[in-house]
């Protein structure tokens, strides 16, 4: 038997954990440009995630994408800006 198929709600559910993940592990490692949620946020710079890619090589591209989109999305992100 094969496995069900995701549902959109099920994909959401997926990306939301993987980025809150990621984004943990660059809140612990880059804790000048990261900061944990609900903390006031710096705005970061335009073409972070190339340098992340670079930086965090054991980070998957997709992993760190979605963390900073989440981060960005924030209400205190905007708040800060």
């Amino acid at each position: 038997m094969s496995a069900p198929a995701k549902t959109k709600q099920d994909k959401k559910a997926a990306a939301l954990k993987i980025a809150t993940r990621t984004r943990a592990k660059l809140v612990e490692r880059f804790p000048k440009t990261f900061m944990p949620q609900g903390k006031p946020k710096m705005p970061l710079k335009i073409g972070i995630c190339e340098d992340l890619f670079k930086a965090a090589p054991d980070l998957k591209p997709h992993a760190i994408v979605k963390a900073v989109r989440d981060y960005v999305r924030g209400p205190t992100y905007f708040m800060n800006m």
